[in-house]
C-alpha cells in the first residue's frame, strides 16, 4: 500500500538516512530535493494524476459550480449535462461566457446584454469557479471529467504520492551529490522494486493501461530501467 507523510516527516527520515547534520542551509537543500522527488514520483505514478469523474447537482439559477477536490481550471477535460428526457449526457462547450452572453440574441429583448437568460446550460468557462450559461432553468446533474492536480509538497502538507518513493529518490540524489554511488544505486534499486509493486496493485483498477517500462536483468531479476541515479 502507499505510505502517506508530510514533507517535514520525509525530511527527518532523509536526514537520518543520509546522515547529514540538520541546519538552515542543509534543511533548505533537503526540502528542494524532496520537491524534485515529488515531481518525479508524480510522473512515475500516473494513478496519482489520473482522470476522475465527479457528479454534481445544480439548482435553478445556479451560475457557478465549485471545482471537484484536487482539480483546477486547467484540469477540466469535459463537462456533461444530464438530460432526463433523452436519458443521456450532453457535452457542454467551453467558451468565454462574457462573449457568448453579449452575442446572445435573446438578450436584445427585454434585458441588458450582461444579464444571462435562463435555459438549459450550453457553455461553461473555468474561472475561479466553473461558470455556466445560460443559467439553469431547473435542477440538473453535471458530470465533470477532470485530471487530478498534484501540488508541490510543503511543510505540513501530506504528499499526494507514495512518501517512500519520494524518500528513496531524494536519498539517491543526496548520495550522488556526495559521491556515494553505491548507496545511490541501492536507493534506486529499492525505488524500482517499490514502484513495480505499487504499479502491479493498481494495474487492474486504473482506467488507462500502465506501460510495463521496467526491463529485468536475468541475473538478479531487478528492474534495471530505474538504475540511473538522479543527477
Amino acid at each position: 500500500m502507499e505510505i502517506t507523510a508530510t514533507r517535514d516527516l520525509i525530511r527527518d527520515r532523509l536526514l537520518a538516512k543520509v546522515g547529514w547534520a540538520s541546519g538552515g542551509g542543509v534543511t533548505d537543500h533537503y526540502d528542494e530535493l524532496i520537491r524534485e522527488a515529488s515531481v518525479q514520483v508524480a510522473d512515475e505514478c500516473p494513478w496519482a494524476t489520473a482522470k476522475r469523474e465527479s457528479r454534481v447537482q445544480i439548482q435553478t439559477d445556479q451560475r457557478f459550480v465549485t471545482y471537484p477536490q484536487q482539480c483546477g481550471a486547467a484540469g477540466i477535460i469535459e463537462i456533461g449535462l444530464w438530460i432526463p428526457e433523452g436519458q443521456q449526457y450532453r457535452r457542454l462547450s467551453r467558451h468565454v461566457i462574457s462573449v457568448v452572453r453579449q452575442n446572445d440574441p435573446t438578450n436584445d429583448v427585454g434585458g441588458a446584454a450582461d444579464v444571462a437568460t435562463r435555459g438549459e446550460p450550453v457553455w461553461f468557462e473555468p474561472r475561479e469557479q466553473i461558470e455556466l450559461y445560460p443559467h439553469p432553468d431547473r435542477a440538473y446533474e453535471l458530470k465533470i471529467i477532470y485530471q487530478l492536480s498534484v501540488e508541490l509538497i510543503t511543510g505540513a502538507q501530506t504528499a499526494a504520492c507514495d512518501a517512500e518513493l519520494i524518500l528513496l529518490w531524494a536519498a539517491a540524489k543526496a548520495y550522488r551529490q556526495i559521491s556515494d554511488q553505491d548507496n545511490a544505486n541501492e536507493c534506486m534499486r529499492d525505488y524500482a522494486r517499490r514502484l513495480a509493486r505499487l504499479r502491479a496493485r493498481v494495474q487492474t483498477s486504473f482506467e488507462v493501461p500502465l506501460a510495463s517500462e521496467a526491463m529485468h536483468d536475468e541475473e538478479d531479476d531487478s528492474p534495471r530501467g530505474y538504475y540511473a541515479t538522479p543527477t
